[in-house]
């Protein structure tokens, strides 16, 4: 009898193909055998339920599971009802995994059976490449403290470098929204983090076991998100507008600086970029608020110092935003204009980005390029 946990590894799938040999050809390389992969065919329209069916044919340990269209959240959801694992964690389906991320999770989460396990990430292709070779070092800590070294918060929104309880998340009766994504697109992630922190460790800081090296290859330039269902890309719908969005936004973002260096750019792009891009997008959002409601401009958050360290991010790490330029030269009905052509993927908003980097020459597409 195997005396080794079941982990179970959750990779949503949706016209995936040309990524899935580089995600699931990881999976089939882990040192720690007793896994499960549930692939999750979110209703694919191209060959990605045949590799994945290929795979499950031959290799025991992957699950097929077939549904509607539903997003990346209700593939997630489908496959917490189904997994057996004692533990589970998360992949992409263009991302990709250590050989010895799953090793190095269970020896360390059986250890510190009580706390919350954690590995680093990369967009490095090198970096991810040479951690193969470095053996397992980990840390014991605690939430706060790792808040304090990543003050982005991001530490607890992805949750793809992570060990999650089975039983824990079954006794809290804990699924994804599968309603969030409008204006974040890991706004799902962070609400199921938030929910199983508060679920596990209540009343103290998270207890945790944080290996730093990257044993997780984030895919640089994912534009394959399946957030999003079929029907939601075809039909033409937009959030209702807020009213005094321009003043809880910038609530919000102020209590959250409260929390971290004085100046953003101290902190690392890669850490940074999820709250940047987060804020920008909403600061854009709370410009589109202002204009259906016929509020007037929000003078406060379009002069204030807020808006102005984002646009200095970008600047000094030249990294690519396409709510960048129309801000930058305050053009700020365009860049509400601009909120709702992507909101609704239209055509003028992938134009548009395309001219921006052609007036952005040198600037790269994500952090860690």
């Amino acid at each position: 009898m195997n005396e080794q946990p079941l982990v179970s590894v959750i990779l949503p799938v949706y016209n995936g193909e040309q990524w899935l040999a580089r995600s699931l050809g990881s999976l089939q390389a882990q040192t720690y055998q007793n896994f499960e992969c549930l692939m999750v065919n979110d209703g694919s329209t191209d060959d990605s339920r045949t590799v994945c069916a290929a795979l499950a044919e031959k290799d025991p340990r992957f699950r097929l599971l077939d549904k509607e269209n539903g997003g990346v959240s209700s593939a997630r959801n489908a496959a917490l009802a189904q997994l057996r694992g004692e533990w589970f964690t998360f992949c992409d389906q263009d991302d990709a995994m250590d050989p010895h991320s799953l090793e190095y999770a269970v020896t360390m989460q059986t250890a510190h059976p009580d706390r919350l396990v954690m590995w680093g990430y990369t967009r490095d292709a090198a970096d991810f490449a040479a951690a193969a070779a470095k053996p397992l070092e980990f840390e014991l800590t605690d939430g706060d403290s790792m808040l304090r070294r990543h003050p982005c918060g991001s530490i607890f929104v992805t949750i793809w470098n992570k060990l999650f309880n089975t039983a824990a998340v079954r006794a809290a009766g804990l699924r994804f929204d599968e309603t969030l994504g409008k204006r974040d697109n890991l706004g799902e992630d962070k609400l199921f983090m938030e929910q199983y922190l508060a679920a596990r460790w209540p009343d103290t800081p998270v207890p945790m076991a944080y290996a730093a090296t990257p044993r997780y290859f984030h895919y640089p330039d994912n534009r394959t998100s399946i957030t999003r269902t079929a029907t939601q890309r075809l039909e033409l719908t937009l959030p209702d507008p807020e009213p005094g969005y321009a003043a809880f936004i910038l609530a919000e973002y102020r209590a959250a600086r409260a929390e971290m260096p004085a100046r953003l750019t101290d902190i690392p792009p890669l850490e940074s970029i999820a709250f940047v891009r987060h804020y920008t997008r909403c600061f854009a959002f709370a410009l589109w608020c202002a204009e259906k409601l016929q509020e007037g401009r929000p003078v406060e958050l379009t002069n204030g110092p807020e808006l102005a360290e984002l646009l200095d991010w970008w600047q000094a790490n030249r990294i690519f935003n396409p709510y960048y330029l129309p801000l930058r030269r305050r053009m700020f009905g365009f860049a509400a204009r601009l909120y709702q052509w992507d909101e609704l993927k239209q055509a003028p908003f992938f134009r548009f980005c395309q001219l921006f980097r052609l007036l952005l020459p040198g600037w790269k597409a994500n952090a860690g390029e």
